[in-house]
């Protein structure tokens, strides 16, 4: 049986919802001690200890650190505690924004994986698509330098990412590459530049753009050394179909995260703005 007003730690610990191995750290590291110790050694508790405990525990549910709690704790009024409070307001503050771009990120990239997964592979489609905005990060002969369009990436990137802080999912910008098809050879395309393609959120002005219009679309899944048959597969389905269309080809990622080294998995959607029929 207890002792007259005290609970022993188990006791305590089911009123406070916690375990005696909490209740003990606490203790060690001063932030609650029990009222006193038995004769026979029984760390007991009394009702007012309760009290603390819940101040204690809705200051480490706001997310303050322990030794936060153990100085907020140890002020002698409300004006003494406002230092703590608002440094611990300030860096939930901080978390909750941190939690915030992850959040858009993670949206970000569900959109980009059921788009991919819900593509039709080999299947020509049609859409109207809204104006794009891109940054282009090489053209010509600079795009077979593959250490070099590699660093160019990462350094856009890291101007984009300073540039739009507002916009997390800048790093998964999907990349894209213009190509001629009138200079195709069977199936191996004449890329002109490649590109990123921007999120909506960070506005067109200042970047090249992808006209708006309707496109015919053709989605690859894919080795990489093989996209070369989409661009073919698509620009002969125009052709025999007596749909024209104007400007490049646009070849773009679709779901670049999950590409395997070398290029032996690749999705992307090769796509025209076509010609009013």
């Amino acid at each position: 049986m207890p002792s007259k007003g005290f609970l022993k730690s188990g006791e305590f610990a089911r009123m406070c919802k916690t375990t005696k191995d909490t209740l003990i750290h606490y203790d060690r590291i001063g932030l609650l001690h029990p009222a006193k110790v038995s004769a026979a050694g029984y760390r007991l508790y009394s009702y007012d200890d309760y009290y603390r405990f819940v101040a204690i525990d809705v200051l480490v549910d706001s997310g303050m650190a322990l030794h936060d709690v153990a100085r907020a704790l140890s002020a002698e009024g409300p004006a003494d505690l406002i230092p703590s409070l608002r440094e611990n307001a300030e860096r939930l503050h901080g978390r909750v924004e941190d939690l915030k771009r992850k959040e858009r990120v993670m949206a970000d990239l569900l959109q980009q994986a059921e788009s991919a997964a819900q593509a039709d592979s080999g299947t020509v489609e049609f859409s109207i698509m809204p104006e794009r905005s891109v940054v282009t990060l090489c053209e010509g002969e600079a795009m077979d330098d593959d250490a070099q369009v590699i660093a160019t990436m990462e350094d856009e990137l890291d101007r984009l990412i300073g540039e739009f802080p507002q916009v997390p999912e800048v790093i998964l910008a999907p990349y894209g590459m213009t190509a001629d098809d009138r200079r195709r050879q069977e199936d191996v395309p004449a890329y002109d530049s490649m590109f990123l393609v921007m999120p909506a959120a960070c506005g067109g002005e200042g970047f090249e753009h992808i006209p708006a219009g309707r496109y015919a679309f053709l989605t690859f899944d894919g080795i990489e050394a093989e996209v070369g048959r989409a661009h073919r597969e698509l620009a002969e389905f125009l052709l025999q179909n007596g749909i024209g269309w104007t400007g490049p080809f646009y070849e773009i990622s679709s779901f670049w995260l999950l590409e395997g080294e070398g290029g032996r998995s690749y999705r992307c959607t090769v796509s025209a703005k076509v010609e009013a029929t």
